[in-house]
């Protein structure tokens, strides 16, 4: 429950996700859903791997530089150029 209460909690302070537009990012492995959030000059990046196993990366480079921001449970690797998912891991990152 603690878990669901943090998330929702990160949610909120981020207005990306709660009202902002969303673009799909294409990705080379069915079992990963990956799209930007847009809200005013702030943009995040949210990538989610729904399988369990080690997903493909996510490549970024035409997204621009990427920061992880802490979101609760996300296991994601950022690497150059691209977003490592564990099995049934999350990213969430601000595009600087």
């Amino acid at each position: 429950l603690e878990h669901y209460r943090q998330v929702l909690t990160f949610r909120r302070q981020q207005p990306p996700l709660l009202s902002g537009t969303i673009k799909l990012l294409e990705t080379d492995d069915t079992s990963v859903l990956a799209f930007l959030r847009e809200a005013g000059n702030e943009t995040l990046i949210c990538a989610f791997n729904f399988s369990d196993e080690e997903a493909a990366t996510v490549d970024t480079t035409d997204v621009g530089p990427i920061e992880a921001i802490g979101f609760p449970g996300s296991a994601g690797r950022l690497e150059k150029g691209a977003i490592s998912l564990p099995p049934l891991g999350l990213f969430v990152g601000r595009v600087n």
